[in-house]
């Protein structure tokens, strides 16, 4: 199979605009740097297990002022 490929006439774009309806993208803050090194803060861990293969205890976190979609 071949690969895929878009095409779009570039003069056709505009630039982005908040509006009411889609308010302010990219809310999550960034992380905090404590001694040159990025830190974020832990909301809560949502579930853990117990991964077989690696017989090690494992967490789902949700990170403080961020979405679920970067929950790890």
């Amino acid at each position: 199979m071949g690969e895929s490929t878009t095409c779009f006439t570039q003069s056709l774009l505009t630039p982005y605009k908040e509006t009411d309806e889609h308010r302010t993208n990219f809310l999550e803050p960034p992380p905090e740097l404590i001694k040159g090194e990025e830190e974020w803060e832990s909301n809560k861990s949502l579930a853990n297990a117990t991964s077989a293969e690696e017989r090690k205890l494992q967490y789902l976190v949700r990170w403080k002022d961020y979405s679920p979609a970067h929950n790890q």
